[in-house]
């Protein structure tokens, strides 16, 4: 797995303990990989997933004040790895999703994870 920086490795993995997740668990794998490469989403993890009820927050989580244009598009990738999420916009084609530049490669790679 290929990790941004340190702190995209340490974030995930973070992540991952935190909900104790089962080694194969491709969803919440990817989830937690994309959710960790943004500062943004990573920082207002509990706005995008609850971690008692082991979910997502596909009503209020792309549309919470912190997100950027970056991070909703990552959001909205994670929540779509996760269990297959579509939002009423139809934000989630293709090439606005991936629009989001320099982190192109992660986006791949969290892809990889939850289908190869």
């Amino acid at each position: 797995m290929k990790f941004k920086n340190n702190e995209h490795e340490v974030n995930y993995h973070s992540f991952i303990a935190k909900d104790d997740v089962i080694s194969g668990d491709l969803g919440r794998e990817s989830f937690f990989y994309l959710i960790a490469l943004n500062t943004d989403t990573a920082r207002h993890i509990n706005k995008l997933y609850d971690f008692n009820n082991h979910s997502i927050k596909s009503e209020e989580g792309p549309k919470e004040q912190f997100q950027t244009d970056s991070s909703k598009k990552i959001t909205l990738l994670a929540f779509n790895l996760f269990n297959g999420y579509s939002d009423e916009n139809n934000d989630m084609t293709p090439l606005s999703l991936f629009s989001i530049g320099n982190d192109m490669e992660y986006l791949l790679e969290a892809m990889k994870i939850r289908l190869l």
